[in-house]
């Protein structure tokens, strides 16, 4: 099995690098992050033994680098069964999740596009001629139950709302797209629930703590009711950890 996998060195991505390397053999993983150094420390805590395992450098924020990532997947003549998109953003020392509309700003609402969005459709974009064609393959963006239409009823947090709502619209939009060269490759959303990740870490008070996954409980979910169970017929699908549909 032939693995890609963005956002690699954060909570969701790691886990999801660790669960396929430590539960498999003779897997090809590709691991793409920011921060390689922090990801390579990582791996040398764990056996990677069995696999073939690449580290590639890669930024949301730059498409150059989702480009450079096709290009060795071309070099090294890699067909994908699986792309994980695991990146994303909801915070940083600048930006917050706004309460009201008064706090909204350009800068906030461009800094959650591009790393919510624009990394998801470059990903899409470049990964979708290497996916597997004579076999279901997958390309699992990871977004967020909060960015459907339908189920806000709390309002604020506009930016990430917003544009996982894109990424949604965007997963839906190149999955029938995808469909016509491909007719094996499935292009999904998948909500990971409530995880113990920096992302969510400073927003969990007022969530009950059995609702709160560690990142090995999302993944293992995700790969068993998610994944264990798609075909073809599912793509352009947004789904919760649990195998349920969630309305866009």
């Amino acid at each position: 099995m032939n693995i890609c996998i963005f956002g690699a060195s954060g909570g969701l991505g790691w886990a999801f690098a660790k669960y396929y390397i430590e539960q498999f053999d003779n897997h090809v993983v590709i691991l793409c992050a920011r921060n390689l150094t922090r990801l390579r420390a990582k791996l040398d805590k764990i056996n990677a033994q069995g696999h073939r395992i690449f580290t590639h450098p890669w930024d949301a924020e730059d498409i150059k680098s989702t480009i450079k990532v096709s290009r060795f997947l071309k070099n090294y003549e890699i067909r994908l069964d699986l792309c994980i998109n695991a990146a994303g953003v909801l915070h940083n020392n600048t930006f917050s999740p706004e309460i009201r509309l008064g706090e909204c700003t350009p800068e906030h609402m461009l800094w959650s596009f591009q790393n919510n969005t624009v990394a998801a459709l470059g990903i899409t974009q470049y990964m979708s001629p290497f996916m597997k064609s004579t076999t279901l393959s997958t390309i699992a963006h990871l977004s967020s139950k909060v960015g459907s239409i339908n189920e806000n009823r709390l309002g604020g947090w506009y930016a990430y709302r917003a544009s996982k709502a894109a990424l949604n619209m965007l997963v839906k939009t190149a999955a029938i797209d995808c469909a016509r060269f491909n007719k094996n490759l499935c292009v999904v959303a998948v909500h990971p629930g409530t995880v113990e990740t920096h992302l969510s870490a400073p927003f969990q008070e007022h969530v009950s703590k059995d609702k709160i996954f560690k990142p090995i409980q999302s993944v293992s979910n995700i790969i068993l009711y998610v994944f264990g169970s798609l075909t073809p017929a599912d793509t352009g699908t947004f789904f919760s950890w649990d195998g349920s549909i969630i309305d866009w």
